[in-house]
């Protein structure tokens, strides 16, 4: 990206300042995937998003496994390829323990395949929510 420099003095400082300010404008749209749905896998409902600015990528989950009233693992979206992390990644997910809304934590893990799987949460019929990011490798 290529900006003008702007000198004391400059006669047309004004427009040399918003020619820049678009030059920073349109490099960043060309960076930016916007937010991305991602297909859910068996028989899940609710939604994933990814986007990615830069290096940086965002997930946005909000779902409900299908093996309610197990413990089991359940994968549930698989990240496209420019999304996937080199690593495994692990963080906790919120979801509801009773009616009054109580959160407890369960585990949400991102293999370097990019499935994304709800691991042995101890209450996998419930909603679960996880909103992270990370640099991409």
């Amino acid at each position: 990206m290529k900006l003008e420099k702007i000198y004391d003095g400059m006669a047309k400082a004004g427009e040399i300042i918003d020619k820049n300010l678009n030059t920073i404008v349109s490099e960043f749209q060309k960076t930016d995937t916007n937010w991305v749905d991602i297909p859910l896998l068996n028989g899940v409902s609710g939604n994933v998003k990814v986007r990615k600015i830069n290096n940086q990528i965002f997930l946005n989950i909000y779902v409900v496994p299908k093996k309610a009233g197990t413990t089991d693992d359940c994968d549930i979206a698989k990240l496209p390829e420019n999304f996937r992390l080199t690593g495994l990644f692990t963080s906790g997910a919120s979801f509801p323990i009773s009616t009054n809304s109580i959160t407890d934590l369960g585990t949400i893990h991102i293999n370097s395949d990019g499935i994304i799987r709800v691991w042995k949460s101890p209450n996998i019929g419930a909603r679960h929510y996880l909103n992270t990011c990370w640099l991409a490798d």
